[in-house]
């Protein structure tokens, strides 16, 4: 406000003091009266539709936002946040520090790396020159860059779809003009990971080589191209690219967690290599601009601006992901994790700029839940609507399963994931792909290779074999194949234990017989690695042997004994053995991701040679009756499970692993990755079976499942975290 001047007033005559008490209730009633009846003074309601038209955006908070606030808060959120419904902001904060060791606050102003959300802006202007007839999306690569390998097959909109084929490169700090990086590109792309438009993988490349198109095409920089056609028109004017980054007085430092625990400045590779696809910078207020500048027909035609949303594989559009809530991208770099978002329909736009990046803080789950709260609360605009709202009354992400869900799309989890405490199930469901080709999504009733988880079963087909006095665990191996080298010394506890010292023996392709796999075990047994119960050593042929001992006292095929006797009484009806997976419509397709980032199907042993070590498969409900039936007793006695959970060496029992919180067991074939464990304790259930062989650690997935169900036992059922 400006400050006018006051004229001068000099009192004739002094007030009385009852005068001048009265007027001052008088104003007090006065004020009260039209905050009553004036609902907008409470409100403080300002339209951004109005100044978005004059290129600029008054953000003031509509009302109290007391829900948004507290949900960001209490999901960890460190970034700047801004929320806008019916042209109406309902939230514009900063949250945690944009720089830790000068104790400096986020606020409106931060500036944001802002990743693959680069894209956006690349397409946008691929689009632009698409209007004015100087690029085509059915343009072949080699048009414009006759040297590119396969350019001929590939298209712009191969790029543009992530649906070209051209394997991952990893960028790296070395700084490269265009040209050079263009001629790393070629180099790396001699073998297309498939053909151009039959398949999906999301990569920089595509939109390096875009970037590049449009240099050549339009005849200058394309960070100078977008700043005039783009970030100026939008009126993004704290909009940058690259180092001047750096050079801002409000840029945010992007933060990391370490493995111990501890935070630090993350790094990212050269600018230089993310031409096109990962150098900008900006403000929630640019993001938001540009979403009103695209969607007024500031930047692109109506038409082409529904080619840009309008998905072709893995539910991607041109740099915009679309889901039934409308149209979001994300971008991650070097401590950064942003999301640009907007619902169309319903003029919503949900902006999170983030400078901490944690697999614990998932901003795609926090825009679903921000969304669905704001279903829930279709006045949101008015301040009474949000001020009696209760988050534990309305809708509470801090629920274990929303937490549990949460982390587990952030882990990179592919597969099926069953957790369930005090009998209760928390999550059941799938996540990711269970057929990459086909776009089919795993679900609970996703069939999976369960590779060492095995062993547990064939330690309870033997346990059972004990408990009838057909066997016994100091039985030498001798006594059950006579031929069998230092056979004498061996007994069958120490087959189960991993403790035998037979050496190790690589599975092969060749189909063998139970007999043609113990004879050539033997063969490869020509000395032992240790003195047996003396040492342990992880091996395979230690339980085909108990398998091979299984078969020959129950006079049963070990399939057929695992079948009667323990997947029939578990109930466990989608359970099986070998190849017999691949005629099941359920089964999962295995996947392992090579160093080029391509998910590749990896080569399998033949199943003969799993025998009685890796060769079941399971859903994951299949996986849960197995431990219930174990620990109801329906499977062996509490004896005998007492001592299938005693360790001998390295923690380990008889095909399970024995820690002090709880048991389990891991396996691991070329394709699959599975873990099942349980808490006896806290009566607490953890089974994890992926498709995703690498590029995740499941153990350590599991342990952080724990130390959430745990942190859960520690809040109130109806407390929530940082209210």
């Amino acid at each position: 406000m400006m400050n006018k001047k006051q004229p001068q007033h000099t009192p004739k005559k002094r007030l009385s003091p009852l005068f001048t008490i009265s007027f001052i209730m008088l104003a007090i009633a006065a004020v009260f009266i039209y905050k009553l009846f004036n609902p907008n003074f409470l409100s403080n309601t300002h339209s951004a539709e109005a100044d978005a038209h004059n290129g600029s955006v008054s953000l003031r908070k509509v009302g109290t936002t007391n829900w948004l606030d507290q949900y960001l808060k209490q999901s960890g959120f460190k970034g700047t946040a801004l929320i806008v419904k019916d042209g109406k902001v309902l939230l514009n904060n900063g949250y945690g520090y944009a720089n830790r060791n000068n104790k400096i606050n986020n606020t409106v102003n931060s500036k944001y790396l802002i990743g693959s959300i680069t894209k956006i802006f690349t397409s946008t202007a691929f689009m632009q020159l698409e209007e004015k007839g100087v690029v085509h999306l059915n343009d072949p690569v080699s048009k414009y860059i006759p040297s590119f390998p396969h350019g001929h097959e590939i298209t712009l909109y191969n790029l543009l779809t992530h649906t070209s084929g051209i394997p991952v490169r990893v960028e790296t700090k070395a700084k490269l003009t265009p040209e050079q990086l263009i001629r790393e590109i070629e180099k790396n792309s001699k073998t297309l990971a498939f053909q151009p438009g039959t398949n999906w993988l999301y990569n920089d490349a595509n939109y390096c080589v875009l970037g590049y198109i449009i240099e050549k095409e339009t005849k200058e920089p394309l960070s100078k191209y977008i700043q005039k056609h783009i970030f100026k028109p939008a009126g993004m004017t704290g909009a940058g690219f690259g180092a001047s980054f750096y050079k801002n007085v409000y840029h945010s430092i992007g933060y990391k967690p370490s493995n111990n625990g501890n935070i630090y400045a993350a790094s990212h590779p050269s600018f230089s290599q993310l031409l096109g696809c990962g150098d900008i910078y900006m403000t929630t207020e640019d993001m938001y601009k540009f979403d009103r500048a695209l969607m007024e027909g500031k930047l692109m035609s109506a038409k082409n601006r529904q080619i840009v949303f309008k998905p072709f594989l893995h539910y991607y559009g041109m740099g915009w992901y679309q889901t039934s809530k409308g149209v979001y991208s994300h971008g991650v770099l070097a401590g950064f994790d942003t999301l640009n978002s907007m619902a169309p329909k319903k003029k919503e736009y949900v902006i999170l700029m983030s400078n901490f990046y944690s697999r614990s803080i998932d901003t795609r789950k926090m825009k679903d839940d921000i969304y669905t709260y704001l279903d829930q609360v279709p006045n949101v605009s008015k301040q009474a609507s949000v001020k009696t709202l209760a988050m534990s009354d309305q809708f509470t992400p801090t629920q274990v399963d929303s937490r549990l869900e949460q982390y587990l799309k952030t882990s990179g989890f592919s597969g099926t994931a069953l957790i369930m405490k005090n009998g209760k199930s928390l999550i059941n469901q799938g996540f990711g792909l269970q057929n990459r080709n086909e776009y089919i999504p795993n679900s609970v009733n996703t069939q999976y290779f369960i590779g060492s988880i095995t062993k547990s079963f064939v330690s309870t087909a033997f346990m059972q074999l004990e408990e009838k006095g057909l066997v016994k665990v100091n039985d030498p191996v001798s006594k059950y194949i006579p031929s069998f080298p230092f056979g004498k010394k061996i007994t069958i506890d120490d087959l189960l234990t991993h403790s035998s010292g037979i050496p190790l023996r690589d599975e092969t392709s060749v189909n063998m017989t139970p007999n043609q796999l113990v004879k050539a075990i033997e063969k490869n047994t020509k000395h032992l690695m240790f003195k047996p119960g003396t040492g342990w050593f992880y091996n395979d042929v230690n339980y085909a042997l108990v398998g091979y001992i299984v078969e020959k006292v129950s006079g049963q095929p070990l399939h057929q004994y695992i079948q009667e006797h323990i997947f029939n009484p578990a109930n466990m009806t989608g359970a099986g053995f070998g190849d017999s997976f691949y005629q099941s419509p359920d089964h999962s397709v295995g996947y392992k991701q090579n160093s080029k980032g391509i998910w590749k199907k990896p080569g399998l042993p033949s199943f003969t040679q799993f025998y009685g070590c890796g060769d079941i498969y399971v859903t994951a409900e299949d996986m849960m009756k197995f431990d219930e039936a174990m620990k109801d007793g329906k499977l062996v006695s509490s004896k005998s499970r007492a001592m299938i959970f005693t360790p001998k060496f390295n923690s380990y029992g008889m095909g399970w692993y024995v820690t002090d919180q709880f048991v389990f067991s891991h396996g691991v074939v070329p394709g699959w990755n599975g873990i099942n464990s349980y808490s006896p304790k806290n009566d607490e259930y953890v089974i994890l079976l992926s498709n995703y062989q690498n590029a995740m650690n499941i153990k350590q997935i599991k342990d952080d499942i724990y130390t959430l169900l745990s942190e859960e036992k520690q809040t109130p059922a109806n407390e929530v975290k940082g209210s």
